[in-house]
């Protein structure tokens, strides 16, 4: 009979809510929910067989030497590069725009952090690394000044990770990472978990992990890339990637495999390594730039659009919000500055320059971006909402963007990113017009309100319900002012541009912290109570 699970799910018609449950999701789930001893599957922890098969079209297609199949998210597939590149008092060089299972590594490991700090915007938009902090003589000296690292500052970094694209959807330029870095660590990761779709257009040219072909880096460092596969190409959630491409003190299979276990599961749901198998074959041939052209595409039209409205609203001294983007691009046949929103659509979509982020342009806000360093990926859209100077400074009124994601989120709108004025969406394979023009309409919706000040228990009626004393009688507009004098007067986003600017001095490892964890030597600390605050 084998597992339990493999009577194709009849167990759970045996009561209501198994029946339930079992018409919801259909016979066809239950009945791949197969165990491990199907050998004739093959094994997804020793990647034999159809998960082997599967491995081995991923690595071809996403242009590795070797392709693993996660059912862990990125997260376990952090973990497992993390698990079998370092060991206790390793130097890594990381990102501090890290996810958690990066720190979570630095726990499991004992593994000392060189940390690199990215840059941010006046709206809080995390950039990038810049250069100079990733040279060898700069991460040498960092070790040197550092509590953790200075009697370990000898020693060559094992490993770095670099968050790319960011997740305000900045994107390096991974060539010219990989030949600084490089020269510092001889395994370099690119946590490429929103990204998985670069390699499939040419407007992303050199600014993604797994460029050209494996045999074309063989001399340089080994190269990580891990992608969610769930989420913004076409799988399940919880199926990612891991692309390696072998090149300076590489890792072999077997070695690798043993890390990989150890982050792995005895139990997968064979529906999600099918789904990553299946987001692979989407890609594959001239698909996977069919489908990522779409969505530009998409993208573009809708900056477009908003753009209009802007300048539309601007033209009578009227507000709207505005598309973080590019304000005029060069037409490289006339050799004219354009418009954005005026400029030949296919252009953009097809044409990196216009993407990539110049030395000393305003509408970026990074005052010392490097030349040919980093571009804005067409398809994370962030719109501004007004209230802040391009200097920075808060004007005299505004729209916090807060207020506006709380109305959106009222008709299943949910942006991907909210700060003080920065709203972000994800354009993905799903996008069509007709979705991106009901934003646009929901978001002229949301002017016509504000303007008027309808009220609350009109445009945000489950506030109101759970705040009947407090905002009962005010109006939208009421709200939005108050919430405006509240940053102009605290200035919230200044605190986190400082804090996010400098590294407090670390006392003690990752992991010697999460020990204190386990040894219950800690206390909860509220906000307000932190030193410093």
């Amino acid at each position: 009979m084998g597992s339990p699970r493999a009577s194709g799910g009849v167990g759970f018609t045996k009561t209501p809510a198994g029946q339930r449950f079992y018409n919801y999701y259909g016979e066809g789930l239950f009945r791949s929910d197969m165990g491990i001893e199907r050998g004739s599957l093959g094994s997804l922890l020793d990647h034999t067989g159809y998960f082997g098969d599967s491995e081995a079209f991923a690595a071809k297609v996403f242009g590795a030497n070797q392709s693993y199949s996660l059912v862990t998210g990125t997260s376990g597939a952090n973990r497992t590069i993390m698990q079998i590149c370092m060991k206790a008092d390793s130097l890594a060089v990381c990102d501090r725009n890290c996810h958690k299972s990066i720190e979570q590594g630095l726990m499991l490991t004992g593994a000392r952090p060189v940390y690199m700090l990215p840059s941010r915007n006046r709206y809080g938009i995390i950039g990038p690394i810049f250069p100079e902090q990733m040279t060898p003589d700069a991460i040498k000296q960092r070790a040197k000044e550092g509590a953790l690292t200075k009697d370990f500052a000898e020693q060559d970094p094992v490993y770095a990770v670099i968050t790319n694209c960011t997740y305000d959807g900045l994107c390096y330029n991974a060539k010219r990472v990989q030949g600084i870095l490089g020269e510092s660590s001889p395994r370099l990761h690119f946590d490429e978990a929103w990204y998985g779709y670069a390699r499939f257009n040419p407007i992303y040219d050199s600014h993604y992990a797994m460029r050209g072909e494996p045999e074309e880096c063989s001399d340089g460092p080994t190269v990580f890339a891990t992608h969610s596969t769930h989420k913004l190409l076409n799988a399940l959630s919880q199926a990612s990637w891991i692309h390696v491409r072998y090149g300076k003190d590489s890792i072999d299979f077997q070695r690798f495999n043993q890390a990989y276990m150890m982050h792995a599961t005895t139990s997968p749901l064979y529906a999600i390594s099918a789904s990553n198998d299946i987001a692979v074959s989407q890609m594959a041939g001239n698909r996977g730039h069919s489908l990522t052209q779409e969505v530009i595409k998409e993208a573009v039209d809708y900056r477009q659009a908003m753009g209009r409205l802007y300048k539309e609203f601007a033209a009578d001294n009227d507000w709207f919000f505005k598309p973080w983007n590019a304000e005029t691009i060069v037409d490289p046949a006339t050799g004219k500055h354009v418009p954005f929103e005026e400029a030949d659509p296919n252009l953009l979509a097809t044409q990196q320059d216009f993407w990539v982020m110049k030395p000393g342009d305003a509408w970026h806000g990074f005052a010392d971006m490097p030349e040919d360093w980093c571009m804005l990926d067409p398809i994370k859209v962030s719109i501004l909402a007004p209230g802040m100077g391009d200097d920075g400074t808060l004007l005299d009124t505004g729209v916090p963007a807060a207020l506006v994601t709380q109305y959106l989120t009222r008709f299943g709108i949910v942006p991907t990113r909210t700060t003080d004025f920065q709203i972000m969406f994800l354009f993905s394979m799903g996008i069509t017009k007709g979705k991106w023009a009901t934003l646009v309409n929901t978001l002229l919706s949301f002017k016509k309100h504000y303007d008027n000040n309808t009220a609350l228990k009109s445009v945000l009626p489950d506030l109101v319900n759970s705040y009947p004393d407090v905002y009962g009688e005010m109006g939208f507009k009421d709200l939005g002012d108050k919430m405006f004098q509240y940053l102009k007067q605290h200035t919230p986003s200044d605190k986190l541009n400082a804090a996010y600017s400098t590294l407090p001095e670390a006392v003690v490892t990752p992991r010697t912290a999460f020990e204190a964890i386990v040894d219950n030597n800690v206390e909860m600390v509220p906000s307000n109570k932190l030193e410093g605050a």
